[in-house]
């Protein structure tokens, strides 16, 4: 499967972060890590930046590190794993589809034109709207 994931991940694995919202990252990332599933992302974003960034920030929390550290490690080395959009392979949304987006969604217009780029176009986000 091929996922997009919005910056949930990246916030999630932080120390200052709800121990629970931490586990299900862990979890989420154990699961991805051991099956064939593949994440998408679109460069630049702010997935992206948030990743490398707290890599640096958290370099002195071992066992924060390490999940920071390992999907750096991925995006950059393992194309089986990690699938990058850059902006200029994105497709435009059809008129209908931004059309019902536009509003209450406006600034997540990027995870459906990475999703549209997918076989599976899932995308996963913790966003209650």
């Amino acid at each position: 499967m091929e996922f997009v994931l919005n910056e949930w991940l990246p916030e999630y694995l932080r120390p200052e972060t709800d121990i629970h919202k931490r586990k299900n990252a862990i979890r989420f990332l154990n699961v991805f890590f051991k099956n064939n599933d593949i994440i998408a992302i679109r460069r630049p974003s702010e997935f992206l930046i948030k990743i490398y960034k707290y890599a640096k920030q958290y370099q002195d929390y071992r066992e924060i590190y390490d999940n920071y550290k390992y999907l750096c490690k991925i995006i950059s080395y393992d194309s089986g794993k990690v699938k990058i959009i850059d902006d200029s392979d994105t497709i435009q949304l059809p008129d209908n589809v931004l059309k019902k987006l536009i509003s209450p969604y406006d600034s997540d217009i990027y995870l459906f034109e990475t999703a549209i780029c997918t076989k599976n176009r899932i995308i996963i986000t913790t966003d209650t709207r």
